[in-house]
Order: C-alpha cells, then sequence, then structure tokens
C-alpha cells in the first residue's frame, strides 16, 4: 500500500513539513512496511515557500528589503529554483500581518514595498517565472509600494510623488511607468475571489483584522476605489471587479495593473510546481489536512485541492486536522472518506496545539488502523 501525506501547515503550531513528517512517522510506526511519501502542501499564504523549497530543490536566497513599515529594514529571502530558473516570492516574508505586532497593526501606514524589492531581487537573479503568493499581507496598499519598488511613479496633485500605505491612495492624481520594470511569466498565487473594493473588497473584509477601525475602513475603501479609476482612466486597465484583485489589499489588482501578472489559484499552481500528480497517481491513499477543517477548506484551499486532484488519480482521501468544524455528510460529498480530529484525540484544541507533533503521530497511527481494517 502507498500512502501520500500532503498537509497544510497547521498555522502558529507547526510547519507543513514537520506536520507531514510526523503524520508519517506515525504510520511507519503503525507499519514499518507501509510505503508512506511526504508531500508538503500551501496555497499560497504564508509558509508556502518553506513548503516547495525541498521537493523542488530550491535554494533560500537571503535579502535584506523594507518591511511591513515604512524605513524598517528586514531579513527576507526568495526561493531560487534552479532547474527551472524560477523564483518564488512570498509576499508574507516581507509585507506580513506575522510581522506586526497587534500593538501595531495600521493599513493606513503598512507598504508593500519589501514585496517589490523581492520581485527586483528575483529578476536580478535572471528568473524566466516568478510565482507570487500573496496571502497573509499586513496591507491595503493596492499594491503601490511594491509598484513602487518596480520604479512606478503615483504622484499626487503637486507632483510629490506618493510611495506607502493605504493614507494617501485617493490624492493620486498620475500614474508613471515609464521607467518601471515588469517581471516576466509573474503568476500571483490567490486563494480568494474577493473583489478590490465594496462590501466584499480587500478594506471592508480584510482591513478590520489588520488593525482598521469603521472610519479607517471607509477611508482605505474610498482610496482603493480612486486607484482603480485612475488604472482605468489612465491604463485601460479596469481591475475592480476582478475575482482577486482584493487579495492582500489590493495587491492582486496591483500586481495586474502595474505587474504584467495573472491571478491563479494558489492550490493549484503549488500542486503543478511540486508535480503532485506522479505521486498521486502511484498512491492507494492521500492524506491531508490543515489546522481547522471547516467549510472554507473545501473552497479553493489545500484540502479541497488535494482531494480533487487525488481522487483524478483514483486515489482515496483521509483528513487529519486540529479541529473539525464542519458535518461529515458535507465532507463525504465532498470525496473525504475519513477524517481525524487532533482535538477529540487529545481532549481539547489546547492540548493538541501544546503536542502538535504527538497528537500527529497518534493520529497517524490511528488512521492505518482505519485504513486496514
Amino acid at each position: 500500500m502507498k500512502i501520500v501525506v500532503s498537509l497544510d501547515s497547521f498555522k502558529g503550531t507547526i510547519s507543513a513539513a514537520n506536520a507531514c513528517d510526523a503524520v508519517c512517522a506515525g504510520l511507519k510506526e503503525a507499519n514499518r512496511w507501509v510505503d508512506v511519501s511526504s508531500l508538503p502542501m500551501a496555497d499560497g499564504g504564508e509558509g508556502t515557500a518553506d513548503a516547495v523549497r525541498i521537493p523542488l530543490g530550491g535554494k533560500s536566497v537571503p535579502l535584506r528589503v523594507q518591511g511591513p513599515f515604512p524605513g524598517e529594514e528586514i531579513d527576507a529571502s526568495l526561493i531560487w529554483l534552479p532547474k527551472r530558473k524560477s523564483a518564488l516570492v512570498e509576499m508574507a516574508s516581507a509585507s506580513g500581518l506575522v510581522l506586526v505586532p497587534d500593538c501595531r497593526r495600521d493599513p493606513m501606514v503598512t507598504s508593500t514595498y519589501g514585496t517589490g524589492q523581492l520581485l527586483v531581487a528575483a529578476m536580478d537573479h535572471g528568473a524566466r517565472e516568478i510565482v507570487l503568493t500573496i496571502g497573509g499581507s499586513a496591507t491595503t496598499d493596492g499594491g503601490i509600494g511594491a509598484a513602487s519598488a518596480l520604479g512606478w511613479r503615483f504622484l499626487d496633485v503637486h507632483g510629490k510623488r506618493i510611495v506607502h500605505g493605504g493614507r494617501d491612495l485617493a490624492s493620486i492624481v498620475s500614474l508613471d511607468g515609464s521607467e518601471a520594470r515588469c517581471p516576466k511569466n509573474l503568476r500571483v498565487m490567490c486563494d480568494v475571489t474577493n473583489p478590490l473594493t465594496g462590501p466584499k473588497g480587500a478594506a471592508v473584509v480584510y482591513g478590520p483584522q489588520k488593525g482598521a477601525d469603521k472610519e479607517c475602513v471607509a477611508s482605505l475603501d474610498a482610496g482603493l476605489s480612486h486607484l482603480a479609476n485612475c488604472i482605468r482612466n489612465q491604463l485601460g486597465i479596469d481591475v475592480d471587479r476582478v475575482p482577486g484583485a482584493g487579495a492582500a489589499g489590493g495587491l492582486g489588482a496591483g500586481s495586474l495593473a502595474f505587474m504584467g501578472g495573472t491571478l491563479v489559484r494558489g492550490i493549484d499552481a503549488i500542486l503543478d510546481l511540486t508535480d503532485a500528480d506522479q505521486l498521486f497517481c502511484q498512491a492507494d491513499w492521500v492524506v491531508t489536512g490543515e489546522g481547522c477543517f471547516d467549510q472554507q477548506s473545501l473552497q479553493g484551499k489545500v484540502v479541497q485541492g488535494v482531494t480533487s486532484r487525488a481522487r483524478v488519480h483514483g486515489a482515496r482521501v483521509a483528513v487529519i486536522a486540529g479541529d473539525v468544524r464542519i458535518d461529515e455528510v458535507v465532507w463525504r460529498d465532498a470525496g473525504i472518506e475519513t477524517v481525524i480530529s487532533l482535538s477529540a484525540l487529545s481532549g481539547a484544541v489546547m492540548h493538541a496545539m501544546e503536542e502538535p507533533e504527538f497528537w500527529l503521530k497518534k493520529a497517524g497511527r490511528d488512521l492505518l488502523s482505519v485504513i486496514m481494517s
């Protein structure tokens, strides 16, 4: 029997690679003869670079770039994929919410400039293709920060350059890309379908988690709407209603307008990059999962993507999750045959989070008993 373990990270608890290793160890403890393979997975959010670097033979290239706040530099990196002459840039490593303490969250100020610096570094490295993951952002700047790093100039009525944050988006009157660099074959991994503005847009839906109050949300939404009008009138590109334009505080829209990017569903791109089909087509079972298995897990996230791809190849699917918040009838309708909850095994979510490797190993052992029964 061949089993492929392809879990997402359990965010804030254990990485995808370590989670997969723990489940594999549990499976082997239950039966050392079972053929087990590990394929850590991600959907374009934070942790994507770590998930794909080893399977793709990638090299981490350390860089010093601006962090979420203007004037504050941090250590970040891009992943260089020598066989493909491609680069993977993870927005969260330079402009991510994980880099901002709760007390400092302010999308009026935070910027994607550092992400743009990583894109420039990837271009300087000779990348024929750049994959940009845009999950987990701390920003709502419409991508002007990243575009500024690439050479775009955003000017107000006085000719003053606007570079950072969402505060001054409504003041932009001129978009100048005459000296800007454009990445080759930029694919932007996006796992949401939000438009740029409106009740389901970047500011309204995601602004509060980045520190925006109601007044701030209204200001940011108006600023993004103004930016969309500038893009439409000056560049002839209508980005406002494009599904995914509102991802990462509007970086989805910015990547379309200023970088020639293409928005793609994150999990599908990662499955393709990691050649998952080659493993899944040989597997009897594929095990996937994440920290919280809920309705969103079946809407373009890792669990849904892995399940769909595994079933194409005739593999049976199991899910291991930190906590399960979805009815059995729903996950069975999605093609999943069995689900194991670490919180149920340990007695409480808190206990599972305290010793994730221990409970993931136990889940692996228990899963093999289910599979073999």
